[in-house]
């Protein structure tokens, strides 16, 4: 099997790491930051495909394999852009790899680069009791960043579908996680809450009149923003 895809991403990196002073990272990752633009990334991760083709699905794997566990948060970051552009292999990616994977995250940049609108709500609702079972099992996780994929999984289910099941199971677990005060959960939660005024409005107003005294100020400012003017602020 190949790692070209590894080889050259590496090669990319290392030649237009930014240099000088690192600063201090906002990402929380105790990973190798080279510090690249995720437009360049994503440019990257185009072109390389234009010029080499798809990956075979056994490549796929093994490139993804290999990536996540490198030394960089951007080898992480373009894993789930890769994740992203496999459309036919993610649909039969067995939810125990991708919980290895994921396991392999520390921080809401690698995390949200790998769950953020990747897989769609048409593909998690066609396997649904699959990915309910995955989502409650990584919201059980000791590992805060599984906790935060749990709910970013759910960011673009409910603001794309007016299916309920996606909703109900965000409440159950945003209820499982209101006590955190790590904001990798706070901000994910008030995220998901935000997201889902569009199309599961009465769900949320009814998340709000029970729980408000346990969410954070600033959650509930927001919230009530996007409710009475469709902004977060």
């Amino acid at each position: 099997m190949s790692n070209a895809f590894v080889t050259d991403f590496l090669a990319f990196a290392q030649a237009n790491a930014k240099t000088g002073p690192q600063p201090k990272s906002h990402s929380e990752t105790d990973h190798l930051e080279y510090r690249l633009p995720v437009p360049a990334m994503r440019q990257f991760v185009k072109d390389w495909l234009a010029e080499h083709g798809t990956l075979s699905e056994a490549d796929w794997l093994h490139t993804l394999d290999t990536l996540y566990q490198g030394e960089s948060l951007e080898e992480r970051q373009a894993a789930g852009m890769l994740l992203a552009r496999h459309k036919a292999y993610r649909q039969r990616l067995l939810l125990q790899r991708l919980e290895g994977w994921l396991s392999q995250l520390h921080g809401w940049k690698e995390v949200d680069a790998n769950c953020q609108t990747v897989f769609t709500p048409a593909e998690m609702y066609a396997r649904w009791d699959e990915w309910e079972a995955f989502l409650r099992r990584l919201a059980a996780s000791p590992d805060v960043n599984q906790r935060r994929a749990s709910l970013v999984l759910l960011v673009d289910v409910v603001r794309s579908s007016s299916d309920p099941r996606g909703m109900d199971v965000a409440v159950d677990l945003m209820a499982q996680m209101q006590d955190e005060t790590d904001k990798r959960i706070t901000k994910a939660i008030s995220w998901v809450l935000r997201e889902a005024v569009k199309r599961h409005r009465e769900a949320v107003e009814q998340y709000l009149a029970v729980h408000q005294s346990k969410l954070p100020a600033v959650t509930r400012r927001e919230v009530q923003s996007k409710l009475s003017t469709g902004k977060k602020r």
